[in-house]
């Protein structure tokens, strides 16, 4: 299936088409189909940088950290997710788990492009915020359906890695504070 089908089942009919990719086999599709969405949110991104003025050195690296924080998102999410997955008893290979997060690459380009526009209409950054909860909502549902666990298993999960988030930037924000500490006068 070529990509624009894909992406646009995904967008517009995301159950529905998702759960025909449950017995698609291995990352190669779903990893494919996740570098040129993050290669095009990448390419939006840039424009609308350039639009703002940015320079042009600037510009590319939003391009390049676009494409890069994708993959370390998906990569690394979808493999602390899969772990959890197994702990709590979950059958399925990673390639299930990690076909869940990359097909919600789809998404990028839509949230980019309104991140893009909230510059000249910020009132659609609550736009981009809706877009995020359905995204969450619709990889439960994905996550559910690809790794065979129960919905509670799922939450518990999905707590745990709050609490995972919180707990690091905790731990990185007392990093980042300490190292600017001014010393006591008592």
């Amino acid at each position: 299936m070529d990509y624009l089908t894909k992406l646009t089942g995904i967008l517009f009919k995301p159950l529905k088409v998702l759960e025909e990719y449950k017995s698609e086999e291995g990352i190669g599709e779903p990893f494919k189909f996740m570098i040129i969405s993050a290669i095009i949110a990448g390419a939006i991104s840039f424009i609308f940088q350039m639009i703002a003025g940015t320079a042009i050195t600037a510009s590319a690296l939003s391009f390049g950290m676009v494409i890069l924080w994708g993959l370390v998102i998906v990569f690394g999410f979808s493999g602390v997710f899969h772990l959890l997955v197994k702990l709590f008893g979950g059958p399925n290979p990673y390639f299930q788990t990690f076909k869940a997060f990359a097909y919600m690459s789809a998404f990028w380009m839509v949230g980019t492009l309104i991140a893009g526009l909230s510059a000249f209409l910020p009132m659609l950054g609550i736009v981009n915020f809706i877009l995020g909860l359905w995204v969450l909502i619709l990889l439960g549902s994905c996550l559910k359906h690809y790794t065979d666990l129960s919905g509670g298993k799922l939450v518990a999960i999905w707590l745990i890695i709050i609490i995972l988030i919180v707990v690091i930037l905790f731990a990185a924000m007392s990093t980042i504070m300490s190292m600017f500490r001014v010393p006591s006068l008592l």
